[in-house]
């Protein structure tokens, strides 16, 4: 017999806009009486086409019916039971942890509610968690006491509000509660590791109990999950007859046989009849229809490509006899169904994509394709045949999702309807925000508005044009720390998302390879900090004897151990060289020190010398920006030191980083706004100490910078110079000016953004925005401030 062809062709873009295409089909075929239930869409694989199909159709309202889109595995109390029991083999990984939390309506005791999953997330990334049950128990325990800490010395303050306090015990509460979830959690997991299937399949259905609830806490699910939970628990009850088969047997081969049980499908699509049917090819034999899609009719696709088994290739399987079947009768398998499904229906056409976008490749159309364009065509065709132009009557090519827009063809769904008359007005010329879809729609109309706003060369509320905020401005009784004004000077949004906003970064202990600079930092100067007030010299000539040396070591040593404990030091391996390198940092620390304080003639009597801090106790330093303004800073400067006469100031900003981005301060002693500390400190230090001369520097305590320098003596020019720059930093903040700048190339980023938690919110064209934008006068002196001529 003849074998069967298609009546049409159709290439579009990509498997996406192939199910677009056929749902637009199918409306057409609605339209003109076409019954739903005698249309057919069909492809050759479930990946990607059976959840893009269900989900487009389902979104435009279509009915349809077929197999299942998703394994039992894949629905919520599969993932949710599969995901518990993989928890004791990842050690209780604080990720798997949270990621199982978040599978499903997870209860936190028998009976209650779900389990706060997001704070608990929080709040274990808080408490620097990364795996091992012990370690759960541990940091959380540490973390708790660290909240006591913080909420006795919250008490102690007369400023402090009740809502502070009620925060810091609700996350004790549940800091509590998380340590409780999890010792419970670990018991619950531990079991032995040989028993009957019985034992390990009832071990299991009380873990669903107990972490999903009964049949009370079912009634609000969607069917199909109620439907799913039950085919699981019948999928334990067949694993448990296996003790009639072989009795024993342990956790790990239990759970292999249960993962197989659950890759089973789940519940088919509505019942077949009721709207259109969508399936795979195979799934088609022995139906009727009018009309049948083809979907997926790419080289590589259909049919499948097949390899042969490299431990019995079909060579051993002839000769093995006929018990053993060929890979090749796959191949003929695949082209009998694909037969058997043309015959099915008097309209058959055929779809191919002609790129996977996702995968950023073309694709050619399958031979069996190439089969029916010969036929229909009445010569040979190939690939490059169907790109001819014009197009014959039996081939259809959609150029884009935009060309199926703007061609006559039916529109798939609302959505479809609402796009195409933008498209036609936007075609017309008429101005995109006045279309009725917009002026009906807020969300539509900003989002227009937005992205045009950002196009254009003015300064926006889009771009951080804010307008005046005088609340944000700093002022003689709203006090700023220097840092916060410096992340203003090198990038204005950093400042609005950072210092106004207050959006935390989101840090996850588990991505921590090594010990982050902050906290490395941290450790430094916490080092240096208890050593200076425990040891402080008297003379500037004074040398450090051996046991100051070994004092600082120990000091060094310690709290190394509680960052170890605290979760912050990344991997093991990374953590060992680090912290060798931190403990020969401090051991060379004190011959640096002697060399400097010989050099200066001063020795030490501040250490950590606090200003504005908010503890009622330390003023806050308040220095004129102008005429009639002032403007209060706090902070805490490192070091200060003083000659033994009184006549000579010397203030130290330890650094335990590079080096490089504080160089040239002769020429700017305040880097275009972005290094104000070393003048604020010394202001600060004048304060207490005197109008005396000082001198203050950037100290770069690490072996390698070599202990560096890097600062100036305090001058009425220098002060003058930090004080211009200090009234454009405080008039732009009150102008509401926070305008995204990236700066410089550097190292395959930008200046700005190559240590900004925020770096991925900013929009990818960051550099073309700030060239467009830099021109608004709104941005006039503070252009003149980050990139004008010195």
């Amino acid at each position: 017999a003849e074998p069967p062809t298609a009546t049409g062709i159709v290439a579009v873009t990509d498997a996406e806009e192939e199910v677009r295409f056929a749902l637009r089909l199918v409306m057409e075929r609605l339209a003109s009486g076409t019954p739903l239930h005698r249309i057919a869409v069909l492809y050759p694989s479930t990946q990607p086409y059976a959840v893009l199909i269900h989900e487009q159709f389902e979104a435009a309202g279509v009915p349809h019916n077929g197999p299942a889109v998703q394994t039992l595995a894949q629905t919520m109390p599969g993932r949710t039971l599969l995901g518990l029991l993989r928890l004791a083999e990842s050690d209780f990984r604080r990720d798997t942890v949270m990621d199982w939390l978040s599978s499903g309506p997870v209860l936190e005791q028998r009976g209650r509610d779900p389990a706060p999953a997001h704070r608990w997330d929080t709040l274990s990334r808080a408490a620097g968690i990364v795996t091992g049950a012990k370690q759960w128990q541990d940091r959380l325990g540490r973390h708790g006491r660290n909240l006591i800490q913080r909420r006795e010395a919250l008490e102690r303050r007369d400023d402090t509000s009740d809502g502070q306090i009620r925060s810091i015990n609700a996350e004790q509460d549940n800091a509590q509660r998380l340590a409780s979830f999890i010792d419970e959690l670990a018991a619950n997991l531990r079991v032995t590791t040989k028993g009957r299937w019985s034992t390990f399949a009832d071990w299991a259905r009380k873990l669903l109990d107990r972490y999903l609830g009964g049949e009370g806490h079912r009634k609000g699910w969607p069917e199909h999950e109620i439907e799913a939970y039950r085919s699981i628990e019948a999928a334990l009850e067949t694993l448990a007859h296996l003790d009639d088969v072989r009795p024993e047997t342990d956790e790990a081969t239990f759970r292999r046989a249960l993962e197989r049980e659950l890759e089973a499908p789940a519940s088919r699509v509505g019942r077949f009849g009721d709207g259109l049917f969508t399936g795979r090819i195979r799934d088609a034999m022995g139906t009727s229809f009018d009309i049948a899609i083809f979907l997926g009719m790419s080289e590589g696709a259909m049919p499948p490509r097949s390899r042969d088994d490299p431990l019995l290739p079909d060579v051993e399987r002839q000769a093995a006899g006929d018990g053993i079947p060929l890979r090749t009768d796959r191949r003929a398998e695949d082209l009998r169904d694909y037969l058997a499904a043309l015959s099915i229906a008097p309209e058959r056409l055929l779809v191919y994509p002609r790129a996977d976008l996702r995968g950023q490749r073309g694709k050619l159309p399958a031979r069996w394709l190439l089969n029916s364009a010969s036929a229909l065509a009445g010569r040979r065709m190939y690939s490059a045949d169907l790109d001819q132009r014009p197009a014959p009557a039996w081939l259809t090519v959609v150029p884009s999702f935009e060309g199926a827009l703007a061609s006559q063809a039916e529109r798939a769904s609302e959505q479809e309807y609402g796009l195409s008359s933008l498209l036609r007005w936007k075609r017309q010329g008429e101005r995109i925000t006045d279309h009725y879809a917009a002026a009906g729609t807020p969300a539509l109309r900003d989002g227009f508005d937005a992205d045009l706003s950002r196009l254009s060369d003015a300064f926006t509320r889009w771009d951080g044009n804010l307008g005046d905020t005088p609340e944000l401005m700093p002022t003689a009784d709203r006090s700023v720390s220097p840092t916060a004004l410096q992340n203003w000077a090198s990038c204005p949004r950093k400042y609005l998302f950072g210092n106004v906003l207050r959006i935390a970064e989101t840090v996850k202990p588990e991505d921590t390879l090594s010990i982050s600079p902050i906290d490395r930092g941290n450790l430094i100067h916490s080092a240096l900090e208890r050593f200076i007030n425990d040891e402080r010299p008297t003379d500037p000539g004074q040398p450090w004897n051996a046991g100051q040396r070994d004092r600082l070591l120990e000091i060094g040593q310690q709290l190394c151990d509680d960052a170890e404990a605290a979760g912050i030091t990344g991997q093991p391996v990374l953590w060992r060289i680090e912290r060798e390198r931190i403990m020969r940092d401090l051991a060379s620390f004190l011959d640096a020190d002697e060399q400097l304080r010989r050099e200066f003639g001063v020795v030490p009597v501040d250490v950590e010398f606090a200003f504005g801090v908010q503890d009622g106790q330390h003023e806050a330093l308040v220095t004129d920006l102008d005429n009639d303004r002032q403007i209060a800073f706090r902070g805490r400067v490192d070091r200060v030191d003083l000659a033994p006469d009184g006549s000579r100031l010397l203030v130290l900003d330890y650094k335990s980083g590079s080096a490089s981005p504080f160089g040239k301060l002769d020429d700017d002693p305040v880097k275009r706004g972005t290094l104000l500390q070393l003048p604020i400190y010394a202001l600060a230090a004048k304060g207490l100490h005197g109008d005396i001369q000082t001198d203050a520097y950037y100290w770069f305590v690490t072996e390698k910078w070599g202990y560096e320098l890097r600062g100036y003596p305090i001058t009425e020019a220098r002060l003058a110079r930090f004080r211009s720059a200090l009234a454009t930093i405080v008039d732009g903040i009150g102008a509401g000016t926070f305008a995204a700048r990236p700066g410089a190339v550097r190292e395959e980023t930008f200046e700005s953004c190559m240590f900004c938690p925020y770096d991925r919110v900013c929009p990818g064209d960051r550099l073309q925005s700030w060239e467009r934008k830099q021109g608004a006068p709104e941005l006039r002196a503070y252009v003149d401030l980050a990139e004008g001529d010195e």
